[in-house]
Order: C-alpha cells, then sequence, then structure tokens
C-alpha cells in the first residue's frame, strides 16, 4: 500500500487490524495492490480501508473517492 499518510490499528495482542491510507489532496498515489497466483488486483483512491485477518491477511478493502480497480488475471485484464 502507497499513501502521504496511513494510520494503523492494532488489537490487544499488537496485530494489526484495519490501515487506513489517505491522499494528501496532490497527486501522490493512494493505491493498494494484492497477489494471488498469477492474478493480480489493485484498487486506488483517494482514502483506502483495509481490514486484517488476525492471522494477518486482507479480509477487506474499501475505498472512498475517484476509485479506480483492475483485475488481471491470465490472458484477461478488467477495469
Amino acid at each position: 500500500m502507497t499513501a502521504a499518510g496511513m494510520l494503523m490499528e492494532l488489537d490487544e495482542t499488537f496485530h494489526a487490524r484495519r490501515l487506513t491510507a489517505k491522499s494528501d489532496g496532490k497527486s501522490c498515489d493512494r493505491s493498494f495492490s494484492a497477489a494471488k497466483g498469477v492474478e493480480k488486483q489493485r484498487l486506488a483512491a483517494e482514502e483506502i480501508t483495509a481490514s486484517f485477518a488476525p492471522e494477518g491477511w486482507v479480509v477487506r478493502a474499501e475505498a472512498k473517492g475517484q476509485v479506480a480497480g483492475e483485475l488481471e488475471q491470465p490472458g484477461k485484464r478488467k477495469r
């Protein structure tokens, strides 16, 4: 994840619970990327919030403001 500013919320055992990335209002790219095997996903927006499972993987990503997304699969590309 890339952004001008980030805020990490931890659970009671200091594991990541939620990460919020925000724009600085300039052209800084706020993006979240994920890959599983050969499939790749990218989400960009003014604000992105990712929620984590206790084991550490992202279970949900939410985006607000100028949202754009992309999914790449072998031989396919969706926007």
